[in-house]
């Protein structure tokens, strides 16, 4: 399962994961690295993905409006080979 987002996109999928593996799947979680704990709390194996958004929200706290991030499609697939 590849997951591209905060906690808030991880946390339902892990759920699903869990579902997944009680009907005998494996499964893989792929997320940004600030889920590894989350991830493992569940029993689920974990590869880190994507960009670590609670640094770049901390980074960017100061923006008027708050941070924006969208990985391009290029940058996913880098990510994904």
């Amino acid at each position: 399962m590849v997951i591209n987002g905060t906690r808030g996109d991880v946390q339902p999928m892990i759920a699903l994961a869990k579902a997944y593996q009680k009907k005998g799947h494996d499964i893989i979680m792929c997320a940004p690295p600030e889920n590894e704990e989350l991830t493992k709390r569940y029993d689920c194996p974990y590869v880190p993905f994507g960009p670590n958004y609670k640094e770049i929200f901390k980074k960017n706290a100061g923006m008027k409006g708050g941070a924006s991030v969208s990985p391009s499609p290029k940058k996913m697939k880098e990510e994904t080979d």
